[in-house]
């Protein structure tokens, strides 16, 4: 049986006004952003022999030039540290776009999620 570990992530929501848009703004104020989310790297053998059910969801902090700069632990249903520490490997190795206010970038936060589950057969 095989299984699958998940990475999907879900951005904080700010609250502003939205300003006018500037010439070449077309969103002058955005959160933070996933670009390239990555997998958490984890054997197909060592999830076969644990089948980890749960998820994993961090606070990924992103700099304005979009680095991150800290990833924290939200909450997590998995105990297993490996796994953990996996997924916090997987939210720092993803590319962001910095979060944006009035057209320029700002430092920001993200919920980045990794859901590990059954594969479907």
């Amino acid at each position: 049986m095989k299984y699958l570990a998940l990475a999907a992530a879900t951005a904080l929501q700010l609250s502003s006004a939205m300003p006018a848009l500037a010439a070449g703004c077309s969103q002058p104020n955005r959160d933070a952003k996933v670009v390239d989310p990555k997998p958490p790297h984890v054997s197909e053998a060592y999830l076969k022999a644990n089948k980890p059910k749960g998820a994993v969801i961090l606070t990924v902090a992103v700099d304005p030039k979009g680095a991150v700069s800290s990833v924290t632990i939200k909450s997590s249903t998995i105990s297993d540290q490996t796994l953990v520490k996996a997924s916090i490997e997987a939210a720092r190795t993803s590319t962001y776009a910095p979060a944006m206010h009035d057209c320029k970038a700002v430092a920001g936060t993200y919920l980045f999620r990794v859901q590990f589950a059954p594969a479907k057969p």
